[in-house]
């Protein structure tokens, strides 16, 4: 499972909560690839969440981030969530 938001002050503890209780029930959380840019910011992940940063986590409607992700692990040939 992927978990990712563009809405970081709302939803990332939520996102986080999930992710913990999924992962303690044998879930794999899905790890994303490092260095990815999107939209002049970095894709990163923080408790298994992934989220834009541009000098702090940043609200964002774009798709551009999942997109980076997306293709990344594509690139590297790993399955898609």
């Amino acid at each position: 499972m992927l978990f990712a938001t563009g809405h970081p002050g709302g939803l990332l503890d939520v996102h986080r909560a999930t992710a913990a209780a999924l992962r303690a029930a044998g879930c794999e959380i899905v790890r994303i690839p490092g260095g990815l840019i999107a939209d002049e910011g970095m894709v990163f992940q923080f408790a298994d969440v992934a989220m834009l940063e541009r000098g702090a986590t940043w609200h964002t409607h774009s798709p551009a981030p999942m997109a980076a992700i997306l293709d990344a692990m594509a690139h590297e040939g790993r399955p898609l969530p």
